[in-house]
């Protein structure tokens, strides 16, 4: 008898034992349950966060194609009106030389014009307009 005692006794005990833990089970089921809501919520904004930054990093990688087009159009460009401009530069030379010999006698003659013929107009505008901008540098 003293031997089934001792179970009935040591039943009692984990039965006690199994309602303690089965209440701290419940109470921690719970905790986790609000936890897992929480990490869910996490989950959900990171993946949101993430296909908005892959949408803004496939936009990057278009933008950055499209300047590398530009980069090479504008660098086509700049090498034409080097190229343009350095061809330019002997008539440039020239045209500078030709105002140098000009002589107070020879603007007289074409004040004195009544109508000067298209040309000597361009002429003399172009001229102006130059020695304006060097006198400005």
């Amino acid at each position: 008898m003293r031997r089934l005692e001792g179970g009935l006794a040591t039943l009692e005990a984990a039965s006690v034992t199994i309602a303690e833990l089965q209440e701290t089970l419940a109470a921690k089921n719970i905790v986790i349950a609000e936890k897992k809501i929480i990490v869910e919520k996490i989950i959900f904004d990171i993946s949101e966060k993430s296909k908005i930054a892959n949408e803004k990093a496939k936009a990057a990688g278009i933008k950055k194609a499209d300047l590398s087009v530009q980069s090479a159009e504008i660098g086509k460009a700049k090498a034409e009106a080097t190229e343009e401009l350095k061809a330019a530069a002997p008539a440039l030379a020239a045209a500078k030389l030709a105002l140098e010999m000009i002589q107070p006698k020879d603007i007289t003659e074409i004040k004195a014009l009544a109508n000067p013929p298209d040309a000597v107009k361009s002429a003399i505008t172009l001229a102006f307009y130059y020695y304006v901008r060097d006198s400005n540098d």
